[in-house]
């Protein structure tokens, strides 16, 4: 009876032991290659990430709204705007309506830049004339090149199973709990990939220096951004598919 208790308790005592030993490599490695966090920077996101799910809100009751109305809309009436088939078409004061309802998230996308070192002189530059709604998916795709360059693009469901096998959570993942959580970064990736396209992804990443896209390098990859972005659109083109992208990632985010 005493052996069997005996084995019982080495054997308790060897697997506290490992989960230990995994717990302090996993925090040890964590620390010595993760870059630390700008505090600015990291409330310019969450105010962003506020922002944006405020205006998601908004701009799902006008695309029901559309919905609902029994009259279609002719592409030829001077009051109606249309997008790509995909997104439809819209009066004007609906559009109207879609940019008011982004206005919050287009500030939060401009303070997001400015504390990566530019300027608002640099997103003037940026937009070169197109509609500042433009902005909104160039920040989204920012943060998704830098969640990919931080290893945060996974299967949440593997990490969570990976999680319940070891018995133990490192700091950095308690950290980000709401990170990986409530995010879908394969939804968010898909929404940049079809509004934006794959070329204009790699500009970000080849701006990537480290784990993070600031300064110069930010400016030069976002003015080719906006630029492959625009193209062919007027404002209010622009308008509906930054509507479209915003409804896209709100789904990958979970509001």
């Amino acid at each position: 009876m005493k052996n069997g208790l005996n084995k019982f308790a080495k054997g308790m005592f060897a697997i506290f032991t490992i989960k230990l030993f995994l717990l302090t490599i996993t925090y040890t490695f964590q620390s010595c290659s993760d870059e630390p966090i700008d505090p600015s920077q990291d409330v310019a996101v969450k105010a962003f990430r506020q922002a944006l799910k405020e205006s998601v809100n908004g701009l799902e009751k006008i695309k029901e709204k559309r919905k609902k109305e029994t009259l279609a809309l002719s592409r030829t009436s001077e009051d109606v705007v249309c997008g790509s088939i995909d997104t439809g078409c819209y009066t004007t004061t609906e559009v109207q309506q879609m940019k008011q309802s982004m206005t919050p998230t287009i500030n939060a996308a401009k303070n997001f830049l400015l504390s990566r070192e530019l300027t608002n002189a640099d997103i003037v530059e940026i937009l070169d004339g197109g509609d500042e709604s433009a902005l909104i998916p160039l920040v989204e795709s920012v943060l998704y090149v830098e969640a990919e360059a931080n290893n945060f693009v996974y299967n949440n469901n593997d990490y969570n199973k990976l999680i319940e096998l070891i018995g133990v959570q490192s700091a950095l993942a308690q950290h980000n709990e709401e990170t990986i959580s409530t995010i879908d970064w394969g939804i968010v990736g898909g929404c940049a990939i079809s509004t934006l396209g794959l070329d204009s992804l790699q500009d970000l990443k080849d701006a990537l220096a480290g784990k993070k896209v600031s300064g110069g390098a930010l400016k030069k990859a976002a003015k080719k951004v906006i630029k492959k972005f625009v193209a062919g659109l007027t404002g209010w083109g622009t308008i509906i598919l930054v509507a479209e992208f915003s409804i896209c990632v709100g789904v990958g985010h979970a509001f």
